[in-house]
Protein backbone atom coordinates (compact mmCIF):
# COMPACT_ATOMS: atom_id res chain seq x y z
CA UNK A 1 0.00 0.00 0.00
CA UNK A 2 1.10 3.49 -1.07
CA UNK A 3 -0.77 5.65 1.17
CA UNK A 4 -3.78 5.61 3.81
CA UNK A 5 -6.38 7.61 3.18
CA UNK A 6 -7.02 9.76 6.65
CA UNK A 7 -9.83 11.60 6.89
CA UNK A 8 -10.07 14.98 8.17
CA UNK A 9 -12.86 14.70 10.74
CA UNK A 10 -12.37 11.32 11.84
CA UNK A 11 -8.07 10.91 10.89
CA UNK A 12 -7.72 6.72 10.77
CA UNK A 13 -11.51 6.84 11.47
CA UNK A 14 -11.81 2.83 12.97
CA UNK A 15 -14.79 1.56 12.52
CA UNK A 16 -16.20 -1.98 13.90
CA UNK A 17 -17.45 -4.68 11.22
CA UNK A 18 -19.96 -7.17 10.83
CA UNK A 19 -20.43 -10.50 9.30
CA UNK A 20 -20.93 -9.75 5.47
CA UNK A 21 -22.77 -13.35 5.54
CA UNK A 22 -25.21 -13.32 8.91
CA UNK A 23 -24.55 -9.27 9.72
CA UNK A 24 -23.45 -10.32 12.83
CA UNK A 25 -20.71 -9.38 15.04
CA UNK A 26 -17.48 -9.50 13.19
CA UNK A 27 -13.64 -10.85 14.71
CA UNK A 28 -12.14 -7.22 13.18
CA UNK A 29 -11.98 -3.47 13.29
CA UNK A 30 -10.54 -1.64 10.31
CA UNK A 31 -9.08 1.80 9.59
CA UNK A 32 -11.05 3.14 6.80
CA UNK A 33 -9.71 6.74 7.05
CA UNK A 34 -11.50 8.59 4.09
CA UNK A 35 -11.25 4.98 1.59
CA UNK A 36 -14.67 3.95 2.30
CA UNK A 37 -18.54 4.88 1.29
CA UNK A 38 -21.47 3.21 1.21
CA UNK A 39 -23.46 3.36 -2.05
CA UNK A 40 -27.36 2.67 -1.20
CA UNK A 41 -30.99 1.66 -3.41
CA UNK A 42 -33.99 1.28 -1.93
CA UNK A 43 -32.69 -1.54 0.36
CA UNK A 44 -29.49 -2.42 -0.51
CA UNK A 45 -26.32 -0.95 0.58
CA UNK A 46 -22.62 -1.97 -1.12
CA UNK A 47 -19.64 -1.30 0.98
CA UNK A 48 -17.06 0.70 -1.49
CA UNK A 49 -13.31 1.31 -1.27
CA UNK A 50 -12.08 4.09 -3.88
CA UNK A 51 -13.22 4.81 -7.40
CA UNK A 52 -15.00 1.60 -6.77
CA UNK A 53 -18.41 3.44 -5.95
CA UNK A 54 -18.79 4.72 -9.69
CA UNK A 55 -19.11 1.09 -10.74
CA UNK A 56 -21.83 -0.01 -7.96
CA UNK A 57 -23.51 2.88 -9.02
CA UNK A 58 -23.98 1.77 -12.20
CA UNK A 59 -24.45 -1.63 -11.17
CA UNK A 60 -27.59 -0.79 -8.76
CA UNK A 61 -28.84 1.58 -11.60
CA UNK A 62 -31.90 4.04 -11.54
CA UNK A 63 -32.11 5.39 -7.76
CA UNK A 64 -29.21 4.50 -6.34
CA UNK A 65 -26.57 6.99 -4.54
CA UNK A 66 -24.04 7.65 -2.19
CA UNK A 67 -24.19 8.34 1.29
CA UNK A 68 -22.24 9.28 4.02
CA UNK A 69 -21.33 6.55 6.78
CA UNK A 70 -22.99 7.06 10.16
CA UNK A 71 -20.30 8.01 12.93
CA UNK A 72 -21.24 4.51 14.41
CA UNK A 73 -21.86 2.50 11.36
CA UNK A 74 -20.51 -0.94 11.07
CA UNK A 75 -18.67 -1.86 7.89
CA UNK A 76 -18.58 -5.53 6.54
CA UNK A 77 -15.60 -7.59 7.73
CA UNK A 78 -14.49 -10.90 7.84
CA UNK A 79 -16.70 -13.85 8.50
CA UNK A 80 -17.80 -14.45 11.88
CA UNK A 81 -16.60 -17.72 13.49
CA UNK A 82 -20.05 -19.32 13.05
CA UNK A 83 -20.23 -18.50 9.51
CA UNK A 84 -16.72 -19.50 9.15
CA UNK A 85 -17.68 -23.26 10.95
CA UNK A 86 -20.91 -23.38 8.95
CA UNK A 87 -19.16 -22.92 5.09
CA UNK A 88 -16.86 -25.40 6.52
CA UNK A 89 -19.03 -27.87 7.00
CA UNK A 90 -20.80 -27.51 4.09
CA UNK A 91 -17.42 -27.90 2.05
CA UNK A 92 -16.93 -31.35 3.43
CA UNK A 93 -19.99 -32.08 2.98
CA UNK A 94 -19.96 -31.36 -0.77
CA UNK A 95 -16.94 -33.04 -0.91
CA UNK A 96 -18.64 -36.62 0.52
CA UNK A 97 -21.08 -35.70 -2.95
CA UNK A 98 -23.79 -33.26 -1.74
CA UNK A 99 -24.03 -30.24 -3.62
CA UNK A 100 -23.87 -26.27 -3.02
CA UNK A 101 -27.68 -24.43 -3.88
CA UNK A 102 -28.70 -20.73 -4.59
CA UNK A 103 -31.82 -19.75 -5.09
CA UNK A 104 -32.64 -17.25 -7.74
CA UNK A 105 -35.46 -15.83 -6.55
CA UNK A 106 -35.20 -14.62 -2.71
CA UNK A 107 -31.11 -15.14 -2.34
CA UNK A 108 -31.21 -17.98 0.11
CA UNK A 109 -28.07 -20.90 -0.02
CA UNK A 110 -27.19 -23.56 1.54
CA UNK A 111 -26.15 -27.70 1.11
CA UNK A 112 -27.64 -30.72 -0.16
CA UNK A 113 -26.45 -34.11 1.13
CA UNK A 114 -25.51 -36.56 -1.02
CA UNK A 115 -28.58 -37.92 -2.08
CA UNK A 116 -30.06 -39.42 -5.59
CA UNK A 117 -30.87 -36.35 -6.74
CA UNK A 118 -27.12 -34.81 -6.13
CA UNK A 119 -25.93 -38.07 -7.50
CA UNK A 120 -28.07 -37.42 -10.78
CA UNK A 121 -26.64 -33.88 -11.05
CA UNK A 122 -22.92 -34.60 -10.52
CA UNK A 123 -23.25 -37.08 -13.67
CA UNK A 124 -25.20 -34.50 -15.81
CA UNK A 125 -22.45 -32.00 -14.84
CA UNK A 126 -19.45 -34.68 -15.23
CA UNK A 127 -21.28 -35.79 -18.50
CA UNK A 128 -21.33 -31.88 -19.97
CA UNK A 129 -17.63 -31.08 -18.88
CA UNK A 130 -19.11 -28.58 -15.65
CA UNK A 131 -17.08 -30.94 -13.43
CA UNK A 132 -13.93 -33.09 -14.35
CA UNK A 133 -14.48 -35.78 -11.56
CA UNK A 134 -17.79 -37.01 -9.90
CA UNK A 135 -16.61 -35.19 -6.46
CA UNK A 136 -15.36 -32.11 -7.82
CA UNK A 137 -17.13 -29.73 -5.59
CA UNK A 138 -20.45 -28.68 -7.35
CA UNK A 139 -23.16 -26.06 -7.11
CA UNK A 140 -26.54 -25.47 -8.92
CA UNK A 141 -29.37 -23.01 -8.89
CA UNK A 142 -33.09 -23.80 -7.56
CA UNK A 143 -35.78 -21.48 -7.15
CA UNK A 144 -37.96 -21.15 -3.99
CA UNK A 145 -39.89 -24.73 -4.18
CA UNK A 146 -36.71 -26.54 -4.17
CA UNK A 147 -36.11 -24.90 -0.60
CA UNK A 148 -39.51 -24.01 1.23
CA UNK A 149 -42.08 -26.60 1.81
CA UNK A 150 -45.06 -26.45 0.33
CA UNK A 151 -48.14 -24.53 2.07
CA UNK A 152 -50.76 -26.56 2.32
CA UNK A 153 -54.65 -24.79 2.84
CA UNK A 154 -57.60 -26.47 3.67
CA UNK A 155 -59.25 -28.67 1.98
CA UNK A 156 -62.38 -28.22 0.62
Amino acid sequence: MESIPISREGGLEPRLCFCPRCGGDSPECLTIGAGIVKVVAGERAVYCYGGEAFKALRELGRGAKIVPLEPDERVPGELCPRCQQELEEWDEIVLAGGLYWHCTECGAEGVLRPCDYARDVREMALESGRIEELNDPLGTEVGCGFHRPLEVGPQG
